[in-house]
Parts: C-alpha cells; structure tokens; sequence
C-alpha cells in the first residue's frame, strides 16, 4: 500500500495542494515542482525531559500540542459540526534530526525534533470519528511552530468502503466526486503557539509504476 508523504504547512496556513518530505532530506512536490534538496539528515535520539539544541524537549512540546482540541472547520460538505483533534503521545522514538545545509535554492533545511503520537478526529455531528494509530508524529522547527504528519488513510479502495475506516457517513456523493478506485483521507495539520490550523483532503489515487492524484477535494479547513 502506498503510503502518502509527509507534510509541512507554512506557519499559520496549510498548502493542501503540495505534498513535501522534509525527512528524507529533501522536499518533493507533486506538480512538478523541481525537487529542493538538504544535505541529509543526522538523527539522534533523546529523552522525553532532554532539552534539544533548539532549547526545548519532548515533554514541553507534549505540554503544548497533545490532548484534545476543538475547532469550528469551514466545511466543503453539508456539516457545521465542530471537530475535536485529539493528539496522544505513543511508545516509539523520540528524536532530534540535524539536516544538513541547503543543496538548492529554496529548500527549508530546519533542524526539529520528532515525537511519535497518534491522531484521533471527530465531528460532532458523527460525520467523521477517525483515529490514526500508527504514522503520525509531531515535528517540532520550535515550540512555536509544530507539524504533524503524515496521517492518511484509505477511505474506499476499489470503490468498495475500506474496513474499518471512516465510521461516519461521509460519501462519494458528499465530496463532488464520481466512484473512482482508491480515496484517501488526508489529515494536513500545523500548530502555532499551540492552536491547530489545517485542513482535510480526500485524494484521488491511480496505481501504476507509480501512484499519482488524479483527483482532490477539500472536505473542510479551519
């Protein structure tokens, strides 16, 4: 299964039509974009109280950005239910990736800290109630300036609804789009001075030697 690339949002908005790999290195656009490139990544784990060069640790950002938040998305289908983002932290590696400097024009090659976490979405009106087990973590530049990524999932594959995801009552239908094969639920989420920013995108995917969106549509931001 394809996974989707991980995301960066730019501070206090997000880009849903650009998918970006700061991990790697490296940031791959999917419009064709040339590809803007860092000098590697150097990645070395720390404790959950251990201050990072950038003068914070894990336990802080935890403080800041994990348990439930509440927002009022602008909604691309029929809903004006708020949605509750709920954040928790999970056993895996806490890290700091030291990228290397810039190898083209352009490319953002900020040093963060990565934390595990899960994501869980739900819409008051029963819409959504997702959770994100495994993927997610939280990529810190600073305390201030927080991606989570990636979080995606199979919505409907073959046409067919994906066992076991999306518990709502969300369709084809709802998004303006016809039955294709394979539908991804993308959650793009940022947070500033810890308050969420974002946006849900379904997506589109034909498979061949390699996976492209044929198709997007926004489901709602905020």
């Amino acid at each position: 299964m394809f996974h989707l690339l991980a995301l960066v949002g730019l501070v206090g908005c997000v880009d849903s039509e650009r998918a970006i790999v700061p991990e790697g290195g490296g940031q791959t656009f999917e419009d064709g974009t040339p590809e803007l490139q860092c000098d590697g990544v150097q990645s070395t784990t720390v404790g959950l109280t251990e201050q990072s060069v950038a003068g914070f640790d894990a336990e802080e950002l935890l403080d800041l950005v994990a348990g439930a938040h509440v927002v009022s998305p602008i909604w691309e289908v029929d809903s004006d239910a708020d949605l509750t983002l709920t954040v928790t932290h999970v056993d895996g590696v806490i890290a700091w990736e030291d990228v290397g400097p810039p190898l083209s024009d352009g490319a953002d090659c900020r040093s963060w800290m990565r934390v595990e976490v899960s994501l869980s979405l739900a819409s008051s009106d029963g819409l959504l109630d997702e959770t994100w087990e495994t993927g997610p973590h939280l990529q810190a530049f600073e305390l201030g300036e927080v991606v989570l990524g990636p979080a995606s999932k199979p919505m409907f594959q073959g046409g067919q609804r994906e066992n076991g995801a999306l518990n709502g009552s969300l369709t084809y239908a709802d998004l303006g789009l016809a039955s294709p094969d394979d539908l991804y639920l993308r959650a793009l989420l940022t947070f500033v001075d810890g308050n969420s920013h974002g946006a849900l995108v379904g997506e589109v995917y034909e498979w061949g030697e390699e996976p492209r969106v044929v198709d997007r549509v926004t489901v709602g931001t905020w």
